[in-house]
Formats: structure tokens, C-alpha cells, sequence
């Protein structure tokens, strides 16, 4: 039987056992098996977030390495036994001694990665990189001094080697160091590319295939063609179940085991030089690992790029090991299979051809130096790569179903080229076109930048915008190494985090800012320790409150009484809140933990180790008597039939509230009783009910219910806030306000109970009277102008309190930017009515054409502002006149309140009854506030004219919303309102005719 016949025979053995092997393994990892036999990794590696949150693997049985060294095992064997079995010539016994070297030094290091695997699947974490490089160090080391002791160099010295353009150079003692450094090298360098499903295994095989006919080159025994084939043998077996979607991986067991066993083939075939072309990919991947670190470390403080220097470091690939990197650049598994698989196959041909160097053939060796060359034009191109197509843009496009085009992140270059476009939708969001500040957009719309300045971008015109959920979603998706580097912008979320309660995201956010951050803000660190206060308050109050109530609950059912089905959904959400603040509070136990052992500080008198301990072991038993209180809930029975549900019970459940808790709400001593309720049918983004209730000693009987809710619950909670708070100041300081009657901020809405005082708002008064009586609609309008004087006089000695509550919220600073952002807002939602918007040459013309009108408003002191002082927001009584609608309260100039109030199209006063009662506003204020509270007309005008425009948007909108033919007629007053004050003014033609563009008279009433 011929040489070849028999190496052909050995590889399908091997070949049988690695199928079978790989079979075996899956069968094992079969799901319902117990975990450690499902071979899955638990592991998440630091420095690969991005990878997994952008590319998560499922998890695959680890197995593989363990079919592959068995399969060789297999395949070793059967040539020894069958060496021994033909009886070979002197020239084949050492065959044996060779194989089981190669495989030998190829199973110690696959032992290595075992146990690194092993620990993945038991301990959720492997070897440390230290240790594992130590214990490979150990073993090349040995199998070094085995390989010299056998290896043949013709007509050389046993540690030669051979370097192109130089020839044979015997390295003697200092070939233990090469030894080392080829066999850790390969080993490492082919688990780096295990990365991705069917990618190492591929590889492996153009490296052993490029070896396989080397090895028929040469033709000596010290590098059989038998160890290559058994090598793709047991690798195509592993293969075929490895591709994508792979069904089991290698693992360290087989990339760190096959890697040292490609580097023992070089250095028993004294090839070592070649290597660099056959393992061409594994040196590419390598490379690429090694130039992002040293651009990262190396060169971070001589080169840094300005643009980066609060974004993130500057980085020649997007992700390392770099067929991440193409996976960032959206190329699919395959894709990047046949890049690499071309890449090396031409290399490793270039190998081939490179060899008969060796010989004396000087010009052969210029293809070694290409092979190389190649290898640094793959990774320039990978770099190229990432600065074309790892760009992202920001730009509008029309979605189905969506009336105005809504802002969109691309990815790619915004470009096209012959039509087709450069770039691929990463997603849309849902900010709207009318919601992006035209500053905003001629800044960033259109423009390459990074993933981070992206999301961050996207992030700050969420928030401009008061979207606070989606900033903070747009925020969390930045490393927080990178958000830190942006402190303004760290500040920002952990506030957020703050207002939604998230109190642990807050405190691990904003302990990790600089000192000086903290220093300058004295206020940060005061908010940090009250958010760990309030974590623990929370948490021991909630645990004591609901095991209370499980215990009445208990005696109740043992008493024979059937709980109420409203009693136990409140208390199934009690318990859950519990368990959320327990939790949380061991979650800040540990991280208050993980910081002392970090400063050395747990040894000292008052942070031991078993002060964490003990607090930890109670914050379990809590948790588990919480978790077996939920589980008993859960198990009660509602009653079998359902009484008539009272108006109480209605108006919880609208509230989304139980009863016991709208008592609480109202801070109400004991049970309370709702006698009727009506809901408001004013559009609005608010929902008000009107409420009576039975006699209360606490309470009055006529009560508003304002319900914030359906949209951005951070939004509405500072609302809720801003307005709880606001009212509960000026109530106390006297003005013509409801009383606040207390509140309820959850998760998903807010409502603040407010007086009722009964009364009929100032609008359906004026649109009660006869046509025609002007002197009628001129008193009404000056008990509102009375209203506001009042509230002014009681708002001057509480104004510092009203500034710091004003504050505490995040609200939009009155600046000519943020009159710009409404404006532009506001004649979009107008333009979209026709299904059009403003250009951006009509955006530069509003910019030029508002500074005179605003600068005219802003020159008047600011105080506070009421900002919605419309004739619906007054409330008149047959003896007092209110002012309602505080959530959007602010620090201004009163002309705004002052203008919301004359030009309405409920009051429509003329000119001189505009002149009069602005007269009887003057002589109404106090003598100590008239500076600072004074309107001059031309403040009035200018304040109208920005009313007007803002008002008619807002009607646009909720046109399009309700479909209330009334808002259009609202909005064409408005129009023509700021359309008749701006031709008073010689500066504001170019404003007249972009209201005139918006909406032509042609087209009014035409809706």
C-alpha cells in the first residue's frame, strides 16, 4: 500500500471520529441537560461590550476543541498502530515519535484552554490572562527543548534559521526564546480570531493545507504530510458544524491546543518564516489588536484629536479583533468568511511560491515580502473602511403613516453616487420635524459623525425637546467612559436619573465624576448621599409597611372574610415596589463594598467586612419574605361576583389608582367617598375630572383631578412637580390660586388633586355674552387684568422661594434661541396642514427677521410668569377671579401673561380697549413693584405678536390631533392677529410675509 493510500485512509478516520466526536458533544449539550453539561459560557469579557450589545451570540456548547484533539488522538493512534502493523523501514520509525510530539505539544496547550473553558461554564470567568500566559510560557518552554532534540535542519545547525534575504542564521540558546515566542504567538493568535462563527476553523485549514504541500515539498520525516492532513481532517469535521449559524464552538480548548500545533509544525519543519504567510489572517488579527492598544495607550498623550476629546478616543478600528470590526460595519458572517478566506488563500500562495527561497532562489523571497505587504494593505483598507462607511448622519426622511418627516440616524456616508445612495437607515426616531431647533439642524443635520457624537446628539434634542426618555435611552447606548468625559452631559442624565427615582443609576453615574465636577457643583454630592438616604428609607419603610399589611391580609382570610379584589391588586404592587427597593438597596450595599475595597478602606472601624456581610444576609431574609409573601398573594381568590362598582372605585381605576390609595393621595385621614365625577372634554394633553366627594373634615367637597399621563412620564413628572410645588408657595403667600390637595407620582403618571372653587372659566363667559356688547367683554376681561395684578403683588415677596422652585426643574431658559426653536415649531405645524415646512432659507430669513421683536421683550425685567394665562386659565367665581394651569410656569417678563390675556380671540378687544387696560394694569400694581413689573407697549406688542404665532401653532396641532374644525378658526385669528401687530412695526416685514408663506388668505377657512 502506497504512502499515499495510507495517509489518505488516517485523514477519513479522523475525519469519521471528528463528525462523530462533534455529534457527541452536541448530543451532551442538548437542552434540559443541567448546565455544566451544556457546555455554555456564562462569561462576558470587559473591553467587548460594544460587541455584545450591538452583536450578542447566543450561546453554543464550547465542545468543539475536545471532538478535534479527540478525533486526533484517533488519528495519531491509528498511524502509530499501523506503522507498527506494515513492519516500516528503518526511515519511517521515527514517523511515531514525531506525531505524538506535534499532538502532545498541541494537547497541553488544549488542556490550558480547557480549564480556561472550564471555568467559563462553572465559574462564569476563566483563567486570568496572566495566568494563562504563565502556565503557557511552562509548557513551550518543555516542548521547546523536546522539539530541538529531534528537529532536522539539511545541512544545518539544529536551531537554525532561516530569514529571507539572509539565509540560515543558528540562533543556539537563544532559540528557546524564538520557541517561546512562536508557539504562545500562534496559540494566542488563533483564539483571537475565534470570534466568529466558522472564522478560526477556516483559517486553520488554509494555514494546514499551505503546510500540507510544503510537507509534499520537502519530503523528510521530520515533517510527515500525515500530521497537516490530520490536522484539516479533525478541523473540516469540527467544521461542518461550526459555520453559520454555528451549533458549537471551539473554544480555548481547540483555538489555544491547534494554534500551538500549527506553531510546533513550523518549528519541526524549520518554516518558522513562513508562518507569517500561512498563518497570514491569524497575523493580520493579531496586528490589528495590537495597533488599536498602542494607538489607545502609546500614543494618547502626544496625539490627541480635539473633536475626540470629550466623545471618545481616536482609533484606527471601529472594534478589535478585527472581524469585529467588519461586523460593526454591518457585513454579514459570510461576507466576512469569503474576505478571509481570499485573503488567505492568496497569502498562503504567495508562501508557496515564497519557498524555493530557502534554496538559493534570492528572487523567490520577493514573494515572502509581498505576502507581507499585503498583510499591511488589509489593514489600511480595514482602516479605510471604518472612515467610510463607520460614519453616521442625522437627516429627515418621510415615514408611512407619519404626517411630517421625522429625524432619522443613518449610517454610512451622506452621499450618493450615480443615484445610488451611501448609507443605510440605522433607525428612525420619533422626533418630528417641527421639534428640531433650526440651529440645531443647520449644525447637524447632513453631517458626518461618530457613533457616540450621534447618540449624544440625538440625546440633546431629545432633551431640548423635554423627550427625557428618549435622551436617556439615547444617553445609556455612550460608554460611560465616554459620557464622563462630557461632564455637563453626565450631569444632565444622573439628573434625570434623579427626577425618575432611579436613584442607584444616579449615584454610580455621579460618584464617578471628576472631583472638581463636584467641587464646582456643591450641590451634586448633597443629591448623591440624599438618593442613597432615600434608597434606604425606601426600602425599610416599604418592607415594614407591606409585611403589615400581609399580616391583616393573613388574619383576615383566617377570620373567614375574602379580601377585596382592589385590596389585593394594591398590595401584589406594594410588594413588588418593596422588592424593587430591596433590591436595590443590595445592589448599593455591594457597590458601597466594591468602593471601600477599592481606597483600602474596609478594615476600617466602621466598614468591616462583616458589617456587609451582616447587612447583607438581612437584606436577603427580607427578600425571601417578601418573595414568599407575593407567591401567598398570588393565590387568593377574587370573589365570585362583583358588586356594582361605586363612583370611588370608577375614578381609582381611571386614575389607575386603588381607592385606598386616592384617599392617600388626598392626604385624606381614613377611607373617602367620590359622590360623582365628571371628565373634562377640553382637548388637552392633560386629563382633568371634576369631583365630588362626601363631607370631609380635611378636604372641601368640589375637587379637579389632573391626570398626567400618556407620554413621557419624566416629562410629566416635573410637570407635576413644577405645578405641585409653584401652587403650594403661592397659596401660602395668599394669591388667587387653587389650593393644592396633595398628589400621586408613579412610575406611569402623575395626578394632582387641586380646589374646585365652581366657577366657570373666563373664556365660556365671554363667549356667553350677546354680539355686540363690548362693555360687557371689556369688564370681564378687566376682572382678569385685576386677577393678574393681584397675583403679581402676592408673587413679589415670594420670588427668591418661586425662582429656587422654578429651578429645581429643568425648563427652557427664554433666550432668542428658544424663541427661535418655538417659532420655527410652531409655523411648521402650520405648514404641515399643506404637507410642507420651512426651507432653510426661510429659516435663515426668521432668524434675521425675529431679533427686533424679541429683543423687545427681552428687554423687560424678568419675573415670574404665569406663560399660559389664556381666558380658559382663568377661572371667575361670583366673588373671585383665579388664575389654573401652572405647569408651565417660568422666570420671564409679564408681558407674556399680560399678552395671553388681551389678544385672544374670546376677549377681541379693539386697540383703545387694549391701551385702557394695560392703563388699569399700571395703576393697579403696588408702587414698590411698578419697576420691576411695569409692560410697555412695545413690549406688549412684541410679547402678542410671539403669542400669537406660538398660540396658532398649538391650534394647528391639536387640529390634527382632534379634528376640531374650532382650533382652524383659532389658528386664522391668531395669524391675522400677529399679521395686523407686525404691520404696525417697520422691521418686521420679512416675518409678515413668512406667516403670509405659511398660510396664504387663499387659504383660509378652506380646512
Amino acid at each position: 500500500m502506497s504512502e499515499t493510500i495510507r495517509y489518505l485512509l488516517l485523514a477519513i478516520v479522523t475525519l469519521l471520529a471528528s463528525l462523530l466526536g462533534t455529534r457527541f458533544i452536541l448530543y451532551l449539550a442538548r437542552p434540559g441537560r443541567e448546565s455544566r453539561l451544556r457546555f455554555g459560557s456564562q462569561e462576558r469579557k470587559e473591553g467587548k461590550e460594544q460587541v455584545y450589545r450591538h452583536y450578542p451570540r447566543r450561546k453554543k456548547p464550547l465542545g468543539g476543541g475536545v471532538a478535534i484533539f479527540g478525533a486526533l488522538l484517533v488519528g495519531v493512534g491509528a498511524a502509530h498502530l499501523f506503522t507498527l502493523w506494515t513492519a516500516p523501514t528503518p526511515a519511517q520509525t521515527s514517523l511515531p515519535v514525531v506525531a505524538w510530539l506535534w499532538l502532545a505539544c498541541g494537547l497541553a496547550f488544549a488542556a490550558i484552554g480547557f480549564i480556561d473553558d472550564w471555568r467559563k461554564i462553572t465559574a462564569a470567568r476563566g483563567l486570568s490572562e496572566r495566568s494563562k500566559l504563565l502556565l503557557q510560557v511552562i509548557v513551550s518552554i518543555i516542548f521547546t527543548a523536546l522539539i530541538i532534540s529531534i528537529r532536522e535542519v539539511p545541512g544545518q545547525h539544529a536551531t537554525a534559521v532561516f530569514l529571507p534575504f539572509v539565509g540560515w542564521v543558528p540562533f543556539y540558546i537563544f532559540f528557546w526564546l524564538f520557541g517561546i515566542i512562536v508557539l504562545v504567538g500562534a496559540s494566542n493568535a488563533v483564539n483571537l480570531i475565534d470570534g466568529l462563527d466558522g472564522l478560526a476553523g477556516s483559517s486553520l485549514l488554509f494555514s494546514f493545507v499551505g503546510y500540507l504541500v510544503l510537507a509534499a515539498l520537502l519530503r523528510h520525516e521530520t515533517t510527515p504530510a500525515l500530521l497537516p492532513m490530520l490536522a484539516i481532517a479533525a478541523v473540516l469535521g469540527f467544521l461542518l458544524f461550526n459555520l453559520p449559524s454555528a451549533k458549537i464552538i471551539m473554544g480555548d480548548t481547540g483555538a489555544l491546543g491547534l494554534g500551538a500545533a500549527l506553531g510546533a509544525l513550523a518549528l519541526l519543519s524549520a518554516t518558522e518564516w513562513l508562518l507569517i504567510l500561512f498563518g497570514a489572517l491569524f497575523i493580520i488579527t493579531t496586528l490589528s489588536v495590537m495597533i488599536q492598544m498602542m494607538v489607545l495607550r502609546v500614543f494618547r498623550g502626544p496625539i490627541r484629536l480635539l473633536r475626540h476629546q470629550t466623545t471618545e478616543e481616536f482609533r484606527p478600528f471601529l472594534v478589535t479583533p478585527l472581524h469585529h470590526h467588519f461586523q460593526a460595519l454591518n457585513w454579514g458572517p459570510w461576507q466576512i468568511l469569503g474576505l478571509y478566506g481570499f485573503t488567505g488563500v492568496i497569502i498562503a500562495a504567495l508562501g508557496i511560491l515564497a519557498f524555493p527561497a530557502a534554496y538559493g532562489s534570492t528572487p523567490a523571497g520577493w514573494f515572502w515580502a509581498l505576502g507581507l505587504v499585503l498583510q499591511a494593505v488589509f489593514l489600511v483598507l480595514a482602516a479605510v473602511q471604518k472612515a467610510v462607511q463607520a460614519n453616521y448622519f442625522l437627516g429627515l426622511e418621510a415615514v408611512e403613516g407619519a404626517p411630517e418627516r421625522v429625524l432619522t440616524l443613518y449610517k454610512g456616508l451622506p452621499v450618493t453616487i450615480f443615484g445610488s445612495p451611501r448609507y443605510i437607515v440605522e433607525y428612525y426616531t420619533d422626533i418630528t420635524e417641527t421639534m428640531v431647533n433650526a440651529n440645531a439642524a443647520e449644525g447637524v443635520l447632513w453631517r458626518s459623525l461618530s457613533e457616540i457624537e450621534a447618540h449624544v446628539t440625538l440625546g440633546k434634542i431629545y432633551y431640548a425637546n423635554r423627550r427625557y426618555d428618549g435622551a436617556v435611552e439615547e444617553w445609556e447606548r455612550v460608554p460611560q467612559r465616554n459620557l464622563l468625559n462630557r461632564e455637563s452631559l453626565a450631569v444632565q442624565l444622573g439628573e434625570i436619573y434623579l427626577k425618575g427615582n432611579e436613584y442607584l443609576k444616579a449615584i454610580k453615574l455621579l460618584e464617578q465624576l471628576p472631583a472638581g465636577r463636584l467641587a464646582r457643583n456643591p450641590g451634586l454630592p448633597v443629591e448623591i448621599q440624599h438618593a442613597k438616604v432615600q434608597i434606604g428609607n425606601m426600602a425599610g419603610k416599604l418592607y415594614h409597611h407591606v409585611m403589615g399589611h400581609v399580616s391583616e391580609l393573613e388574619q383576615a382570610v383566617r377570620e373567614g372574610r375574602t379580601p377585596a379584589r382592589d385590596e389585593v391588586e394594591r398590595l401584589l404592587r406594594e410588594l413588588d415596589t418593596a422588592m424593587q427597593y430591596t433590591q436595590q438597596l443590595r445592589e448599593l450595599l455591594d457597590y458601597e463594598r466594591f468602593k471601600a475595597e477599592r481606597l483600602g478602606e474596609l478594615e476600617a472601624a466602621d466598614s468591616s467586612p462583616d458589617l456587609y456581610r451582616r447587612m447583607d444576609t438581612i437584606l436577603a431574609v427580607r427578600r425571601d419574605e417578601l418573595m414568599e409573601a407575593l407567591r401567598w398573594v398570588e393565590t387568593l381568590t377574587e370573589p365570585g361576583g362583583q358588586a356594582a362598582r361605586t363612583p370611588t372605585q370608577e375614578l381609582a381605576d381611571l386614575l389607575r389608582l386603588t381607592p385606598t390609595e386616592l384617599s392617600l393621595a388626598m392626604e385624606a385621614q381614613g377611607p373617602l367617598a367620590v359622590v360623582e365625577f365628571a371628565r373634562l372634554t377640553k382637548p388637552s394633553r392633560n386629563t382633568l375630572y371634576r369631583m365630588q366627594i362626601e363631607p370631609h373634615a380635611q378636604l372641601p367637597e368640589r375637587l379637579v383631578a389632573k391626570c398626567y399621563e400618556d407620554q413621557q412620564v419624566t416629562f410629566f413628572s416635573a410637570c407635576y412637580r413644577r405645578e405641585r410645588g409653584v401652587l403650594q408657595i403661592l397659596h401660602e403667600a395668599g394669591a388667587p390660586v387653587p389650593r393644592p390637595l396633595g398628589g400621586y407620582l408613579g412610575s406611569h403618571q402623575a395626578v394632582l388633586f387641586l380646589e374646585d372653587l365652581g366657577a366657570q372659566d373666563l373664556a365660556g363667559k365671554l363667549a356667553a355674552l350677546p354680539a355686540g356688547d363690548r362693555a360687557g367683554r371689556l369688564a370681564l376681561v378687566r376682572d382678569g387684568v385685576q386677577m393678574l395684578t393681584t397675583l403679581y403683588t402676592h408673587v413679589l415677596p415670594v420670588l427668591p422661594r418661586l425662582e429656587r422652585e422654578v429651578r429645581k426643574i429643568v425648563k427652557e431658559v427664554l433666550t432668542p434661541d428658544y424663541f427661535l426653536n418655538a417659532l420655527t415649531i410652531a409655523l411648521n405645524r402650520i405648514l404641515a396642514l399643506r404637507h410642507a415646512q420651512l426651507s432653510a432659507a426661510q429659516l435663515g430669513r426668521l432668524e434675521l427677521a425675529l431679533h427686533p421683536v424679541v429683543g423687545a421683550v427681552l428687554e423687560s425685567p424678568k419675573t415670574f410668569i404665569h406663560f399660559e394665562c389664556t381666558p380658559g386659565n382663568i377661572q371667575m367665581a361670583e366673588n373671585r377671579v383665579t388664575a389654573v394651569d401652572f405647569e408651565q410656569s417660568t422666570l420671564g417678563p409679564t408681558a407674556f401673561d399680560l399678552a395671553s390675556l388681551l389678544f385672544s380671540p374670546e376677549a377681541d378687544l379693539a386697540d383703545g380697549d387694549v391701551e385702557s387696560l394695560l392703563g388699569l394694569y399700571h395703576d393697579q400694581l403696588p408702587g414698590e413693584g411698578q419697576p420691576l413689573l411695569a409692560v410697555t407697549p412695545g413690549a406688549l406688542e412684541a410679547a402678542a405678536i410671539l403669542k400669537m404665532v406660538f398660540y396658532a401653532g398649538s391650534a394647528a396641532n391639536f387640529y390634527r390631533k382632534f379634528e376640531d374644525r374650532a382650533r382652524v378658526d383659532a389658528m386664522e385669528w391668531y395669524l391675522a392677529t400677529a399679521e395686523r401687530l407686525l404691520a404696525r412695526r417697520h422691521d418686521a416685514g420679512e416675518l409678515t410675509d413668512l406667516l403670509g408663506a405659511c398660510w396664504p388668505r387663499e387659504m383660509r377657512s378652506s380646512l
